[in-house]
């Protein structure tokens, strides 16, 4: 069985979720072929991290974060754009 691994973002005294589950490992694969190759790209271990696969990955997990709240608390929060989380990345 896969664990889903949830973490939290503070960003400006307001909190974000984050959820790394099977739906977010999907998106990743879609667009970057395998998980491997996106870590590869944002772990910086071989130079300059790649934005826009981090700001992807990003995106994703709190997207999905969202849906997940807004699913278990009746919640309406809005799911945020890859332009919003790259603005949010360097408060």
């Amino acid at each position: 069985m896969i664990k889903d691994y949830k973490f939290d973002l503070e960003i400006d005294n307001k909190t974000y979720g984050l959820m790394f589950n099977l739906n977010v490992m999907e998106e990743i694969q879609e667009e970057y072929g395998t998980l491997e190759k996106w870590g590869e790209l944002t772990d910086g271990k071989s130079g300059e991290v790649n934005v826009k696969a981090l700001i992807f990955g990003l995106t994703a997990m709190m997207n999905e974060a969202i849906e997940i709240k807004n699913e278990e608390e009746g919640a309406n929060e809005c799911l945020l754009s890859k332009k919003q989380v790259g603005r949010l990345l360097i408060k």
